[in-house]
């Protein structure tokens, strides 16, 4: 009887260890990634990058206001490998906020409003990407891990 018991209790063990569907899941993160290329409306130069340079892209700050709190967001050079590797400014929102700031010299800000679309998952808990993406309340035409490219 003891080792019927400790049989039955062993296939329990390893039905409920089996059965485990999230154990080997690689599960997908959240993207809040903006890929950010700032051009010149008439002649299509770079404003950041390059000979025609007009903003020192070292110099270029992304933010959020919340309850009066300046959150600075973590902004990066970088290079785009769906356009040649072009140099763009890659942008990681940590936190949903609905609205942020960029501010690309002196006395020139603007504005992006972002939507966002969370869903909760069974293994990996909420997922949240950007689901829309206005620049100065222009749509961008947003895709996860698109060139978002801004005119001047």
């Amino acid at each position: 009887m003891k080792l019927y018991a400790c049989f039955l209790l062993i296939l329990i063990i390893l039905i409920f260890q089996g059965c485990d569907t999230c154990k080997y899941l690689d599960c997908a993160v959240s993207n809040q990634n903006i890929y950010i290329s700032l051009n010149e409306k008439a002649s299509g130069n770079d404003l950041l990058f390059g000979p025609n340079a007009k903003y020192d892209a070292e110099n270029v700050r992304f933010y959020s206001v919340v309850n009066k709190d300046t959150l600075w967001h973590n902004s990066t050079i970088a290079k785009y490998p769906k356009r040649n590797y072009d140099t763009v400014i890659h942008v990681s929102l940590s936190e949903s906020h609905p609205q942020f700031f960029v501010q690309w010299g002196a006395g020139k800000t603007d504005t992006f409003n972002i939507a966002y679309q969370s869903y909760k998952t069974k293994c990996c808990g909420v997922i949240t990407n950007i689901q829309s993406l206005l620049y100065n309340d222009i749509n961008t035409n947003y895709s996860e891990y698109s060139l978002t490219e801004l005119a001047e």
